[in-house]
């Protein structure tokens, strides 16, 4: 449409992939609401989320809010200019990862479990795992074993006390957030930053100072320790003070002894029945 008709307009398209948290501006980590894969790594964080329908190989396009505010003030400066020797031009810029700074699903979700292990919230519900799977049908099979089955069982228990439903509504919400993300968790995607590129080279060294927006310069490491702090204290509403870490921690070892012990359970009632049906079988 805008091809057709918006070339008398001076207007361009500013298009960034996956937007998440912010890099530094105003403070690292700041995030304010659950869309993309903030929803999904909440939800692990408080050990609620144990299945995501994902290829753990396809890249994770996604850039930090900050940088794409100050790509998108300085894009619009260079449509201008552009528009202004030919006003029949459209720019269209893509801002994205991709291409110059990529990373996997799998290296994303590795980095945010590192980063999440040594800074455990203090409320999760349990020991925080979850399994990548590119299969739907596996997926769907381990959402209702490790989701929807234990969230019933528990919110049962909540309803014969009086309280409300908790974690079904919160599977729900994670199931539309999970199918919004799915065309871009399941295939890779190619884009031209071209004109990205160019709009960064034309700034002067006050300019790239003052709007950063070179992707190439975000250090994915050092990003994710911001990125899992900002989600504790944001959404989860955790504290970093040392006290409150100190207690975390404790409590996450033992609910990662008590994850142990249901496997060993689960493992060791999983083989009497398979013994119990070689048994049968040898009798008759």
């Amino acid at each position: 449409l805008l091809s057709e008709e918006g070339r008398s307009y001076p207007v361009c398209i500013f298009r960034p992939s996956i937007v998440i948290s912010t890099a530094k501006d105003p403070i690292p980590g700041w995030i304010d609401n659950l869309y993309g894969p903030t929803g999904l790594v909440t939800g692990v964080q408080a050990g609620v989320v144990r299945s995501i329908y994902c290829d753990p190989d396809v890249i994770a396009d996604m850039v930090p809010v900050d940088l794409a505010v100050n790509a998108l003030v300085c894009c619009t400066r260079d449509a201008y200019n552009r528009i202004q020797q030919d006003p029949s031009t459209l720019p269209i810029y893509n801002y994205v990862s991709s291409k110059d700074n990529p990373i996997t699903w799998y290296e994303f979700q590795s980095k945010a479990f590192d980063h999440g292990v040594k800074n455990p919230p203090s409320r999760c519900l349990w020991y925080c795992f979850s399994y990548m799977v590119a299969s739907k049908t596996l997926h769907t099979f381990l959402a209702f074993m490790l989701h929807y089955l234990p969230g019933y069982l528990f919110d049962m228990m909540f309803w014969a006390t009086g309280q409300p439903m908790r974690l079904i509504p919160i599977y729900r919400r994670l199931d539309r957030a999970s199918d919004a993300l799915e065309p871009f968790s399941t295939q890779n995607w190619t884009f031209d930053n071209q004109n990205v590129q160019d709009t960064w080279t034309r700034l002067s060294s006050e300019e790239r100072d003052k709007f950063p927006f070179n992707i190439r310069d975000l250090d994915w490491d050092s990003y994710m320790i911001d990125y899992i702090r900002g989600t504790m204290i944001h959404h989860l509403q955790d504290s970093m003070e040392p006290d409150v870490r100190k207690k975390a921690l404790k409590r996450y070892y033992r609910l990662y002894l008590c994850h142990l012990l249901l496997k060993g359970v689960i493992i060791f009632l999983i083989g009497l029945l398979f013994w119990s049906i070689f048994c049968l079988v040898l009798g008759s």
